[in-house]
């Protein structure tokens, strides 16, 4: 059998045959890659665990509808319906879905995963709650989706600051005033950054969260 097979791919090489190439996208056909904030969360569709995002789910000719869900611990359940049929027409595509801390409760609106304004509501509530390491997620997918989302950029460098990531915070904070210089905190502002360029801790407890242009 072995001598078979190599004559066989020896017959291959002297015509200058080759076996037929299938394009990736064409054997597996169009995806859903699920996405979380924070990332690591359980995926469920239809009740199913699909493992911890990103997740990729095949998208197939039967199907009529994803309906996701992401469960992380300390965070409530996220939910997203999706059109299957849309999916196809545009060969796959992505979700994300933004879980709300359990400190919002369950009478604060949902987060839209696709909002600045939303993530940034939901990196605050973490940060308030001593959970920055987590805040940063949200804070950075606001910046992901617009670079001039100013109020993410502070509040952002509050979290950094208080993890004593000295210099990332004095950056960011440097950004939020290029984005918005006419910042009614500016003045605020600058002077933080002098001290954490200069090694300095700063009192986050009494950061204005709220009041800069958006």
């Amino acid at each position: 059998m072995k001598k078979l097979t190599l004559l066989f791919a020896a017959a291959l090489l002297a015509c200058g045959c080759s076996t037929p190439k299938v394009a990736a996208s064409e054997a597996l056909g169009p995806e859903l890659t699920v996405h979380t904030v924070p990332e690591g969360a359980e995926v469920f569709r239809d009740g199913r665990s699909l493992g911890l995002a990103p997740v990729n789910i095949p998208v197939k000719s039967n199907d009529t509808s994803f309906n996701l869900e992401g469960h992380l611990g300390g965070y409530l359940p996220a939910k997203a319906i999706l059109d299957a049929k849309d999916l196809r027409q545009h060969g796959g595509g992505e979700s994300w879905l933004a879980l709300k801390p359990e400190t919002m409760g369950t009478d604060a609106p949902e987060l839209d995963a696709s909002k600045p304004s939303d993530l940034d509501r939901g990196g605050i509530a973490l940060s308030k709650a001593k959970r920055c390491k987590e805040a940063i997620a949200f804070f950075s997918r606001a910046i992901g989706l617009d670079g001039r989302y100013a109020k993410a950029r502070r509040d952002r460098a509050h979290c950094y600051a208080a993890l004593h990531q000295w210099d990332a915070a004095a950056t960011d904070l440097e950004v939020y005033l290029n984005v918005a210089p006419d910042a009614p905190d500016a003045a605020k502002v600058t002077a933080e950054i002098s001290k954490l360029r200069g090694g300095q801790e700063m009192d986050l407890s009494k950061a204005e969260q709220d009041r800069s242009p958006h």
